[in-house]
Parts: C-alpha cells; structure tokens; sequence
C-alpha cells in the first residue's frame, strides 16, 4: 500500500508540473490546490476499483488514475475560465510531431524531411492562435484538434507533393 501511496503523491506532483507548465497564470497556491485534487481525485478513482471487488494495482495509478485526475482538473479550469491554457512554440511544434507519429501509417517519406517543409505551416498556426490568446481567447483550449488539423491539410493538400520533391532528391543524388 506504501508504494500505491507514494505513486499517487508523485504522479500529483507530475500533474501539478503539467499544469504549471500549461498554465503560466496559475500561483504557487493554485498548483499545490491543484496537487491536493489530484491525490483526492485518484484515492476516489482506487476507491471504485476496490469497490469492484479487485485491488488496485500500480498500474492503475500510473495510467488509469493519474489520466482521470489530469482529465478533470483541466475540465475544471477551462469551465471556470479564469486561467488560460498556453504552449511554448516548441511545445506546439512537439504536439503537431505527436500527431504526425500517431497517423504514420499514411506518411511514406521520412518524418524529419516532411517536418521540416511542414516547420512554416506550424509556425503560421502557432502565430494565429498567439495573437487569439493575446487577445483574450483560450485559443490554445484546443491544441490538440488544431494540430490534427492541420495534419490533415498537410495528408490531403501537400504531402503528394513532397513525396514528389523527396523522390527527385534522391533520384538527383543516385540514391533512388
């Protein structure tokens, strides 16, 4: 029980990074609040697995728990509206790398070579919903969907093209 104990108090500490993190207006007070919730929020979710009639494991608190704990506390902010959520440039640009891994299936060019003819599209994005939050918005809410989006522009409008230009270049240099 120790070590499900200890898992829980780290994994709070973890999600009070993530929110400070995304969460520059947040004091120091919001994130150890944050924190309490999170450790309160996954003694809760444990609780029901016990109550199903199995122990829970440290998986549970890894996975299932600490998600759901994250999961509601970011409902819980965004509901409130006080504090909005922002993402460094490298982080979006990091998130929009995780949604092109996710969907590689579609991607026959090597990722780094497609990220970087991608790089302005990003940055274009990232400068629009920056100028959105400078005006008020939790334009970076939805992050997430904003990125897959535009993955989906970049399979539908332009990744026939640098499959194109990838193939030349390496015709052009003999290695096709």
């Amino acid at each position: 029980m120790a070590l499900i104990d200890d898992l829980i108090y780290e994994c709070a500490v973890d999600i009070g990074d993530h929110f400070r993190r995304d969460y520059p207006t947040l004091s120091k007070t919001d994130i150890r609040d944050i924190e309490k919730e999170a450790v309160r929020l996954m003694y809760r979710y444990l609780e029901r697995i016990r109550e199903g009639g199995r122990e829970p494991t440290e998986s549970d608190v890894i996975y299932d728990a600490g998600r759901e704990a994250e999961s509601y506390i970011r409902g819980a902010l965004f509901d409130k509206a006080i504090h909005r959520s922002f993402y460094s440039e490298e982080r979006f640009f990091d998130m929009y790398v995780y949604e092109c891994t996710v969907t590689s299936e579609v991607i026959t060019i090597p990722k780094p070579y497609l990220l970087s003819r991608e790089k302005p599209y990003v940055a274009a994005l990232y400068e629009s919903l920056l100028m959105s939050y400078e005006t008020g918005e939790d334009a970076f809410a939805y992050a997430t969907s904003e990125c897959l989006t535009l993955f989906q522009a970049c399979v539908d409008l332009r990744l026939e093209g640098y499959i194109e230009d990838y193939n030349r270049e390496l015709q052009k240099y003999g290695l096709a």
